[in-house]
């Protein structure tokens, strides 16, 4: 979870080998700025739970609009 909020999960991990397994998943921001992002786990019938600091993150501004389109200069 995000300092903002955001969240996700990813309910079917890859399994790497007999002790590992993968979890992914994409955040998407509604606004630039920084953010602390961190991950957690919750215990399963296989796995122990497990959590992480936060790593700062900085989500950038959409660049500007194009100011030129097939390579002419628009109005």
């Amino acid at each position: 979870m995000t300092a903002t909020g955001e969240t996700c999960s990813n309910s079917t991990p890859a399994v790497v080998d007999t002790l590992t397994i993968e979890f992914a998943c994409d955040l998407s921001f509604a606004s630039s700025g920084t953010r602390d992002v961190s991950a957690s786990f919750a215990d399963s019938s296989s796995h122990h739970g497990s959590s992480s600091t936060a790593l700062s993150h900085t989500v950038n501004p959409p660049p500007p609009p194009e100011i030129f389109a097939n390579g002419f200069e628009q109005p």
